[in-house]
């Protein structure tokens, strides 16, 4: 149960940070069809390269190969295509 619990506060933060990057873009009006959440866009290339959120597990992905950290801010929509 204290997974599930962990999981669902992980995702709470990231939602609460991509509706504050929202509500930013909204005041000061740059929100339109192209607006994009640099926070969303972060979590969905880790979501792809680890499946695991844990900066223990991203610092190591990174360490592993000069190649992997770039490969974190990469645009998430362009991945495996």
């Amino acid at each position: 149960m204290a997974i599930i619990q962990q999981h669902l506060k992980h995702m709470d933060l990231t939602l609460d940070e991509v509706w504050e990057e929202a509500r930013i873009a909204l005041e000061n009006k740059v929100m339109d069809k192209n607006w994009r959440s640099r926070f969303l866009d972060q979590w969905l290339s880790v979501e792809y390269e680890l499946q695991r959120h844990g900066p223990m597990d991203i610092e190591g992905f990174e360490d592993e190969d000069q190649v992997n950290a770039s490969k974190l801010t990469e645009d998430p929509f362009v991945k495996g295509v």
